[in-house]
C-alpha cells in the first residue's frame, strides 16, 4: 500500500493481550497523517469529546491544558519505509519524551484502510491499531 498522501483517522484501538479491544478516543475519532514524497511526515489525532477551553489559550489554567492534552497526540518529523514497517523519527511533539526517538509502526490493510499498529512492548501488552482512510 501506497503511504505518500493525506490520511483521516477512522479508528484507534487498544488491543489487550487478551484480544479485548478498547477505543481511548471514542467510537469517532479525529485525525490527519500526512506522507510526504520528500521523506516527512506529520500526524495528529484525538477524541473529539475533549472539553472546550472556553476562554483564549493564554488564559487557561493548568487544569484545562491537562483536560484537552490528555486525549491528543501530535508530532512531526522524518519517516522511512522498510517493507511493512514505517517508522516515524520524531523532530517535533507534544509529548516531549518521543522527541529524538523512533516510532515504529507496522503496515496492513482493512477493508481498503491502512492500518498502522504499534506493537505491544512486553509479550501479552496492548497494541495500538489505528485505522486511516486515504483523503
Amino acid at each position: 500500500m501506497e503511504l505518500v498522501g493525506t490520511w483521516t483517522l477512522e479508528a484507534f484501538e487498544m488491543v489487550a493481550g487478551d484480544g479485548t479491544v478498547t477505543t481511548p478516543f471514542g467510537d469517532a475519532p479525529i485525525g490527519r497523517i500526512q506522507y510526504a514524497a520528500d521523506g516527512t511526515m506529520s500526524a495528529m489525532l484525538g477524541s473529539p469529546e475533549r472539553p472546550p477551553l472556553g476562554t483564549r489559550a493564554g488564559e487557561a489554567d493548568d487544569a484545562q491544558w491537562a483536560a484537552i492534552a490528555k486525549h491528543f497526540v501530535a508530532y512531526a518529523g522524518a519517516w522511512t519505509r522498510e517493507g511493512d514497517v514505517v517508522r516515524h523519527e520524531v523532530a517535533v511533539a507534544l509529548i516531549p519524551d518521543w522527541i529524538g526517538t523512533t516510532l515504529e509502526r507496522t503496515i496492513g490493510e482493512r477493508d481498503g484502510r491502512l492500518t498502522l499498529t504499534v506493537e505491544p512492548r512486553v509479550p501479552g501488552g496492548r497494541s495500538q491499531r489505528l485505522v486511516w482512510a486515504r483523503i
